[in-house]
This record gives structure tokens, sequence and C-alpha cells, in this order.
């Protein structure tokens, strides 16, 4: 995303009533440890790297 990325829109979803409850699953190409830890202290549920296998996701 050009203007905001992915932890910002996670953090401003968890931040507001209306949107708390939506669970977040971060699919990125970002594997390093500290980007995975970064996504869940944001608040995502999950968090998946490329490449990724489709069922496992839809699983999750």
């Amino acid at each position: 995303m050009p203007e905001i990325d992915g932890y910002e829109v996670c953090q401003y979803l968890k931040s507001r009533e209306e949107t708390k409850d939506i669970p977040v699953i971060f699919l990125t190409a970002k594997s390093d440890s500290q980007d995975v830890i970064m996504g869940f202290e944001m608040g995502a549920q999950d968090y998946v790297t490329k490449p990724f296998n489709l069922k496992e996701l839809m699983a999750r």
C-alpha cells in the first residue's frame, strides 16, 4: 500500500470500537521475526508469509 502500511491499518482497526473485533491476518513477504512480532503486537490474529499454501491459509 503506497500511503499506509498493513501495520498502521491493523492498529487503526484495533483502536476503533466499531472495528476492533475484525480478525486481521497479515499475508506478506516480510518473514523476519521482528516483522512477525510487530504484526502480532499491532493486534493481528495470524501472520502468513509468502509463498503460502492456499489450503493452509483457508484453514486458518
